[in-house]
């Protein structure tokens, strides 16, 4: 049961409006906290100061992808991240390009980027 509750977690987060905001930008839809918060708010603040309450949440969605993969038995990054300022730089870096998306946008972003090529790392 609980395994199933996993794979219906992960796979809402995966397909939900806010993860590719395809369907509907405007929609929140299950992001929380520092998630929420526009990309080019996150880098204006962190020029100023770096903000750990991002790169947290950075962690902390990052994290929650990834387990959710491992115990789907999917294709995951599986260890290949071994310093998470890579994280956060390749965070950061979608924020840049992409200024009017939010956190969690660049969070689950950035995970597919590295499922998809390890080896970028």
């Amino acid at each position: 049961m609980r395994k199933y509750s996993v794979i219906f977690l992960f796979c809402a987060l995966f397909f939900s409006n806010r993860a590719y905001s395809k369907i509907n930008p405007n929609a929140e839809l299950g992001v929380y906290g520092a998630g929420m918060m526009l990309c080019e708010e996150w880098i204006e603040n962190d020029q100023r100061q770096r903000d750990f309450t991002a790169e947290a949440w950075v962690a902390g969605a990052y994290t929650g992808y990834e387990n959710a993969c491992r115990l789907m038995g999917g294709n995951c990054v599986n260890g290949k991240l071994t310093d998470m300022s890579q994280l956060y730089l390749r965070a950061k870096a979608y924020c840049r390009m992409n200024p009017n998306k939010r956190i969690a946008d660049s969070a689950l972003g950035t995970w597919l980027e590295i499922v998809k090529d390890p080896n970028s790392l």
